[in-house]
Protein backbone atom coordinates (compact mmCIF):
# COMPACT_ATOMS: atom_id res chain seq x y z
CA UNK A 1 0.00 0.00 0.00
CA UNK A 2 1.17 3.61 -0.70
CA UNK A 3 2.54 5.61 2.24
CA UNK A 4 0.04 8.52 0.17
CA UNK A 5 -3.29 6.73 0.76
CA UNK A 6 -2.62 6.03 4.09
CA UNK A 7 -4.92 8.31 6.59
CA UNK A 8 -2.91 10.84 8.98
CA UNK A 9 -3.25 9.40 12.66
CA UNK A 10 -3.63 11.77 15.27
CA UNK A 11 -0.39 12.42 17.37
CA UNK A 12 -1.09 10.89 20.61
CA UNK A 13 0.78 12.42 23.83
CA UNK A 14 1.80 9.91 26.30
CA UNK A 15 2.23 12.82 28.38
CA UNK A 16 -1.18 13.76 29.56
CA UNK A 17 -3.80 11.41 31.29
CA UNK A 18 -6.88 14.05 31.25
CA UNK A 19 -9.07 11.60 33.69
CA UNK A 20 -6.11 11.55 36.20
CA UNK A 21 -5.33 14.91 36.54
CA UNK A 22 -9.55 15.52 37.03
CA UNK A 23 -9.15 12.75 39.86
CA UNK A 24 -6.32 14.94 41.32
CA UNK A 25 -8.05 18.09 41.26
CA UNK A 26 -11.91 16.16 42.57
CA UNK A 27 -10.01 14.77 44.99
CA UNK A 28 -8.51 17.64 46.24
CA UNK A 29 -12.19 19.95 46.17
CA UNK A 30 -13.79 16.61 48.17
CA UNK A 31 -11.00 17.33 51.20
CA UNK A 32 -12.68 20.53 51.69
CA UNK A 33 -16.04 19.58 51.01
CA UNK A 34 -16.26 17.28 53.92
CA UNK A 35 -15.46 13.95 51.49
CA UNK A 36 -18.53 14.46 49.73
CA UNK A 37 -16.65 14.76 46.42
CA UNK A 38 -14.15 12.28 47.08
CA UNK A 39 -15.72 9.28 46.41
CA UNK A 40 -15.99 10.43 42.78
CA UNK A 41 -12.07 11.13 42.80
CA UNK A 42 -11.52 7.41 44.07
CA UNK A 43 -13.66 5.78 41.21
CA UNK A 44 -11.91 8.40 38.56
CA UNK A 45 -8.33 7.68 39.80
CA UNK A 46 -8.73 3.90 39.71
CA UNK A 47 -10.28 4.32 36.31
CA UNK A 48 -7.23 6.56 35.67
CA UNK A 49 -4.60 4.35 37.07
CA UNK A 50 -4.97 2.28 33.79
CA UNK A 51 -3.83 4.74 31.49
CA UNK A 52 -0.57 6.09 31.50
CA UNK A 53 0.91 8.59 32.81
CA UNK A 54 -0.47 7.32 36.53
CA UNK A 55 1.46 10.39 38.45
CA UNK A 56 -1.99 12.08 38.61
CA UNK A 57 -4.41 9.29 38.50
CA UNK A 58 -2.52 7.67 41.82
CA UNK A 59 -2.78 11.34 43.76
CA UNK A 60 -6.22 11.62 43.01
CA UNK A 61 -6.78 8.13 44.14
CA UNK A 62 -5.02 8.44 47.36
CA UNK A 63 -6.21 11.71 48.23
CA UNK A 64 -9.72 11.01 47.64
CA UNK A 65 -9.32 7.92 50.09
CA UNK A 66 -8.17 10.35 52.37
CA UNK A 67 -11.01 12.86 52.14
CA UNK A 68 -13.21 9.83 52.88
CA UNK A 69 -11.60 8.77 55.80
CA UNK A 70 -11.86 12.78 56.88
CA UNK A 71 -15.71 12.53 55.91
CA UNK A 72 -16.12 8.98 57.63
CA UNK A 73 -14.16 10.32 60.67
CA UNK A 74 -17.12 13.70 60.74
CA UNK A 75 -19.81 11.88 60.37
CA UNK A 76 -19.01 9.68 63.57
CA UNK A 77 -18.89 13.03 65.39
CA UNK A 78 -21.80 13.94 64.86
CA UNK A 79 -23.61 10.99 64.80
CA UNK A 80 -21.46 10.31 68.63
CA UNK A 81 -21.43 13.34 69.61
CA UNK A 82 -23.31 16.44 68.27
CA UNK A 83 -27.17 14.90 67.58
CA UNK A 84 -27.48 13.10 71.35
CA UNK A 85 -26.25 16.15 72.95
CA UNK A 86 -28.52 18.21 70.76
CA UNK A 87 -31.43 15.41 71.51
CA UNK A 88 -30.54 15.36 75.41
CA UNK A 89 -30.44 19.61 75.04
CA UNK A 90 -34.03 19.65 73.49
CA UNK A 91 -35.46 16.79 76.04
CA UNK A 92 -34.37 19.23 78.51
CA UNK A 93 -36.31 22.24 77.15
CA UNK A 94 -39.27 19.89 76.40
CA UNK A 95 -38.97 19.14 80.20
CA UNK A 96 -38.68 22.47 81.42
CA UNK A 97 -41.29 23.41 79.56
CA UNK A 98 -43.93 20.14 80.83
CA UNK A 99 -42.65 20.85 84.34
CA UNK A 100 -43.76 24.66 83.70
CA UNK A 101 -47.35 23.35 82.49
CA UNK A 102 -47.60 21.34 85.28
CA UNK A 103 -46.96 23.62 88.07
CA UNK A 104 -49.91 25.98 85.95
CA UNK A 105 -52.39 22.66 86.27
CA UNK A 106 -51.04 22.41 89.77
CA UNK A 107 -52.15 26.19 90.37
CA UNK A 108 -55.69 26.57 88.82
CA UNK A 109 -56.69 23.15 90.66
CA UNK A 110 -56.17 24.97 93.56
CA UNK A 111 -57.53 28.17 92.57
CA UNK A 112 -60.68 26.20 90.90
CA UNK A 113 -60.60 24.43 94.54
CA UNK A 114 -61.03 27.98 96.27
CA UNK A 115 -63.74 28.69 94.03
CA UNK A 116 -65.59 25.51 94.67
CA UNK A 117 -65.35 26.16 98.63
CA UNK A 118 -66.69 29.63 98.50
CA UNK A 119 -69.76 28.34 95.96
CA UNK A 120 -70.36 25.64 99.27
CA UNK A 121 -70.42 28.43 101.71
CA UNK A 122 -72.78 30.37 99.52
CA UNK A 123 -75.84 28.55 98.75
CA UNK A 124 -73.94 26.67 95.25
CA UNK A 125 -74.02 29.92 93.52
CA UNK A 126 -70.77 31.04 92.02
CA UNK A 127 -69.15 34.21 93.34
CA UNK A 128 -69.00 37.48 91.32
CA UNK A 129 -66.08 38.24 89.57
CA UNK A 130 -65.09 40.63 92.46
CA UNK A 131 -66.10 38.30 94.87
CA UNK A 132 -64.37 35.35 92.98
CA UNK A 133 -61.10 37.28 93.25
CA UNK A 134 -60.96 38.47 96.55
CA UNK A 135 -61.44 34.51 97.62
CA UNK A 136 -58.71 34.00 95.12
CA UNK A 137 -56.67 36.84 97.01
CA UNK A 138 -57.54 35.85 100.74
CA UNK A 139 -56.37 32.12 99.98
CA UNK A 140 -52.87 33.46 98.81
CA UNK A 141 -52.98 33.19 95.12
CA UNK A 142 -52.63 35.75 92.58
CA UNK A 143 -55.09 35.64 90.02
CA UNK A 144 -57.78 36.76 88.40
CA UNK A 145 -61.79 35.07 88.72
CA UNK A 146 -64.16 35.97 85.99
CA UNK A 147 -67.93 34.80 85.88
CA UNK A 148 -68.68 34.48 82.35
CA UNK A 149 -72.15 33.64 83.08
CA UNK A 150 -74.70 31.81 85.20
CA UNK A 151 -72.64 28.56 85.25
CA UNK A 152 -69.37 29.31 84.01
CA UNK A 153 -66.41 30.62 85.36
CA UNK A 154 -62.75 32.04 83.96
CA UNK A 155 -59.16 31.52 85.69
CA UNK A 156 -56.28 33.78 84.96
CA UNK A 157 -53.30 33.14 86.81
CA UNK A 158 -49.55 34.15 86.29
CA UNK A 159 -46.74 32.00 87.68
CA UNK A 160 -43.36 33.45 88.02
CA UNK A 161 -40.43 30.86 88.12
CA UNK A 162 -36.92 32.01 87.74
CA UNK A 163 -37.70 35.67 86.18
CA UNK A 164 -39.69 33.81 83.20
CA UNK A 165 -43.74 34.62 83.73
CA UNK A 166 -45.83 31.97 82.58
CA UNK A 167 -49.70 33.00 81.83
CA UNK A 168 -52.40 30.01 82.68
CA UNK A 169 -55.95 30.29 81.49
CA UNK A 170 -58.90 27.94 82.66
CA UNK A 171 -62.14 27.85 81.77
CA UNK A 172 -64.69 25.70 84.15
CA UNK A 173 -68.34 24.64 84.29
CA UNK A 174 -70.51 25.44 87.69
CA UNK A 175 -69.20 22.27 89.10
CA UNK A 176 -65.79 23.07 89.21
CA UNK A 177 -64.87 20.75 86.08
CA UNK A 178 -61.98 22.09 83.30
CA UNK A 179 -63.62 22.65 79.93
CA UNK A 180 -60.63 24.55 78.56
CA UNK A 181 -56.81 25.30 79.85
CA UNK A 182 -54.61 26.92 77.77
CA UNK A 183 -51.52 28.70 79.02
CA UNK A 184 -48.50 30.96 76.93
CA UNK A 185 -44.71 31.93 78.25
CA UNK A 186 -43.86 35.95 78.60
CA UNK A 187 -41.00 35.44 75.58
CA UNK A 188 -43.95 33.63 73.68
CA UNK A 189 -41.24 30.67 73.06
CA UNK A 190 -44.45 28.18 74.26
CA UNK A 191 -48.23 28.61 74.08
CA UNK A 192 -50.95 26.12 74.15
CA UNK A 193 -54.44 25.26 74.41
CA UNK A 194 -56.08 21.36 75.68
CA UNK A 195 -60.02 20.97 75.90
CA UNK A 196 -61.68 18.65 78.01
CA UNK A 197 -64.73 17.78 75.82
Amino acid sequence: MNAELMPEQPAQNPDTNGLGLASFIISLVGIFSVGILSIIGVVMGAIAMRREPKGFAIAGFVIGLVGLLWGCILGAFLLLVMIPAGIGLGAGIMAMVYSQIGDGIEAMNKASKVITKWQTTHNGSLPSSIDGTAALKAAGIEGVYELIDGDEYELTLTIDENGSPWTFYGEYDEDGDREKFRWKSDDGSSHGTWNWD
